[in-house]
């Protein structure tokens, strides 16, 4: 399996799809109605930071979809998918991408830049949220047009803070 989906009561969707119908189920689980949340692709190798995460967003009240990449290749893969299926003149994808620096296969910077140079999903938002809070990492990322870059917090209070502001 190349991507998991959290599986919580806030989140009841099944997404098990083959890849050709991941487009699809984005665009059919893609709307605004629900508080103006839209679902996040965390890209995060992790485990443990996964669970904080989802927990987080659960304690939040998130319940849009959260999609999770273990790495840069299958980033790229999931967002190569989902674009392939979108006609940039008619369909809008909206969705944030919290994006892990230190990777396997792809670094973080990698997937950031395949990002921006792909046109049907170069304006998605980025946020890198990595521990590292290295002065050439950031000025790296914000070089290649990150919208922000959250250095991981040690406390889950500040964790469901970003949590709730991801939710706004």
């Amino acid at each position: 399996k190349y991507f998991s989906k959290f599986q919580t009561e806030s989140r009841s969707h099944n997404y098990n799809k083959p890849a050709e119908s991941r487009a699809s189920y984005m665009k059919n689980n893609n709307n605004l109605s629900n508080n103006h949340q839209y679902p996040i692709l965390l890209v995060e190798d992790n485990q443990d930071d996964v669970i904080l995460m989802e927990r987080a967003l659960t304690k939040a009240g998130m319940d849009k979809p959260v999609y999770v990449a273990r790495d840069g290749v299958k980033a790229i893969e999931f967002l190569s998918d989902i674009s392939k299926n979108y006609n940039s003149d008619s369909d809008y994808l909206t969705m944030i991408i919290l994006l892990d620096l230190k990777l396997p296969k792809k670094s973080g910077m990698d997937v950031l830049k395949y990002i921006r140079n792909h046109p049907k999903i170069r304006n998605l938002p980025v946020i890198i949220f990595t521990s590292s809070n290295q002065a050439s990492d950031i000025k790296e990322a914000y070089d290649n047009q990150a919208n922000s870059y959250i250095v991981k917090p040690i406390a889950f209070g500040d964790l469901l803070a970003i949590a709730e502001m991801l939710k706004k």
